[in-house]
């Protein structure tokens, strides 16, 4: 839920230009299973796209690198537990499609991490009927102190 809530901070507040061929990538990947409406991919691939980017950006502006170690506790630990940890390991290397997505999992939890870490808050009393009206309301804050 935290992660979902940044994610849709982080769009909304820092709006970026989307790379159509992107965009137009992840429908087709998510238009394989879909049973949605073709709006409904779109919005979602668009979202997904920019959270890839702020992902990116934020991982590479921070400085941070995926090691192979933490590649193969990933791929250890997306596994069923009875398969061979060691032919799972030689399929995702043989295929850098697979692999992809795992540092890219790897990379969104590394930069999730870091966000959170350097999140300020402020406590602000409320009543319950306040609180409950935040839900509806657009959440305005500064996460991030330098622009992309």
């Amino acid at each position: 839920i935290v992660r979902a809530r940044l994610a849709r901070h982080l769009r909304d507040s820092l709006p970026i230009t989307l790379p159509q061929i992107l965009c137009n990538r992840e429908m087709e990947k998510l238009g394989i299973h879909a049973t949605s409406p073709a709006d409904s991919i779109r919005a979602a691939a668009e979202q997904n796209v920019h959270w890839a980017l702020i992902i990116r950006q934020v991982f590479q502006q921070e400085k941070m690198r995926v090691t192979r170690e933490e590649m193969n506790r990933k791929i250890a630990t997306s596994g069923s537990p009875g398969e061979n940890q060691e032919e799972r390991q030689n399929w995702f290397y043989a295929h850098p499609e697979s692999l992809t997505e795992i540092e890219y999992a790897i990379m969104e939890d590394k930069v999730v991490d870091w966000l959170m870490q350097h999140a300020r808050t402020t406590t602000v009393p409320m009543s319950f009927v306040d609180l409950i009206a935040l839900r509806k309301k657009p959440v305005t804050a500064h996460i991030l102190s330098h622009p992309f």
